[in-house]
């Protein structure tokens, strides 16, 4: 156990690229926020909203993490750097985004969302907050997106 000092239930762990640190949420304190840790179990409380802030993904270079928050009302999709600053939102809608992922080269970042009535669609969005587009447009239930490697 690496977090046996903390409350609540602990989820959507991630290693970092290089393998040094851990992202993860945590509902230590009845709140969910994003925690990165070393594997020597230091950690570092990265976010502090009443909402929920959870599911950090690790760009391919480690230097940011996206997350899903609900802190302006709705769930949206907000990226930072991984120390914790430089907190920035990528959507701003009342559709519920989440479960973002980085593409393998850090151009891109996959999420799902509900903009589109109740079919969860798949979107891209750059880091930059550019370039939003649907990839999925079908009736089905799209969620959970994921990258294959070129390699």
């Amino acid at each position: 156990n690496l977090t046996p000092g903390m409350a609540g239930d602990q989820g959507f762990a991630v290693w970092s690229p290089d393998g040094t640190r851990i992202a993860f949420h945590s509902q230590s304190g009845g709140i969910t926020d994003v925690y990165v840790m070393d594997p020597d179990s230091t950690i570092q409380q990265l976010t502090d909203t009443p909402g929920f802030d959870g599911r950090p993904a690790w760009s391919p270079d480690g230097s940011e993490i996206v997350f899903q928050s609900d802190r302006a009302g709705a769930f949206d999709i907000y990226v930072m750097n991984a120390d914790g600053s430089d907190v920035r939102g990528l959507t701003r809608d009342a559709a519920l985004d989440g479960v973002p992922t980085w593409s393998p080269d850090g151009e891109w970042i996959a999420f799902s969302s509900l903009l589109v009535g109740n079919d969860s669609e798949i979107y891209l969005i750059r880091p930059d907050a550019t370039g939003r587009t649907n990839i999925t447009r079908n009736p089905a239930f799209d969620a959970w997106p994921d990258w294959r490697s070129a390699n």
